[in-house]
């Protein structure tokens, strides 16, 4: 998603489009926010690859001061091989996709000019992270595998204490999934084997 843009404009086509922020690093796998300050209202509203030749976004998300509700609007955008809804769906493991073309865009249409400050997206993924709620279990290998003990997750990380050094780990989610990885922890970065 690096070089990605959310844009408004108050032209269907986005003639004279308003660059609301820009994706400079690679966003966290779960859920990321922008927070706002528009002196205007926009009606057309979206998440563009202009230079993007993989073009991916699992949620998008655009909110006023008015509501804890996202916004709604049509959806419009440029066609994918999944469908542009998929932004909106609320399920992280759907997607709009596209591969190799240029200029892809997803976004609202909200049906008249509103004010617009906050964008809450998440980037493709597998859920293969830290999701809070989510009952985790954190183990290491010794001749068998120890438990740690359970923690739900408060924020989209885990801390634990007095995890022995030089060992294999495995974290297991209670709540979902079940692609599961050991992984060492070397020099304050996670290795996965």
């Amino acid at each position: 998603m690096k070089r990605g843009k959310f844009q408004a404009s108050n032209n269907g086509d986005f003639r004279n489009a308003v660059t609301l922020d820009s994706i400079i690093d690679a966003p966290d796998d779960y859920y990321n926010e922008i927070q706002l300050e528009l002196k205007n209202e926009y009606r057309f509203i979206r998440y563009w690859g202009k230079d993007l030749l993989r073009f991916n976004i699992a949620e998008l998300a655009f909110y006023n001061n008015a509501s804890s509700e996202p916004l709604k609007g049509k959806i419009i955008g440029t066609k994918g091989t999944q469908p542009l809804e998929n932004a909106f769906d609320g399920n992280l493991l759907t997607y709009v996709n596209a591969e190799g073309v240029p200029d892809q865009w997803v976004g609202l249409d909200l049906g008249r000019p509103t004010q617009i400050s906050k964008i809450v997206y998440a980037p493709r993924t597998d859920k293969n992270h830290v999701i809070p709620g989510h009952l985790y279990e954190l183990f290491y290998w010794d001749n068998e595998w120890i438990s740690l003990g359970q923690k739900e997750a408060a924020e989209a990380y885990l801390g634990y204490e007095n995890v022995p050094s030089n060992c294999l780990l495995f974290l297991k989610n209670h709540t979902e999934g079940k692609e599961e990885r050991i992984f060492t922890y070397e020099n304050g970065q996670q290795v996965w084997w």
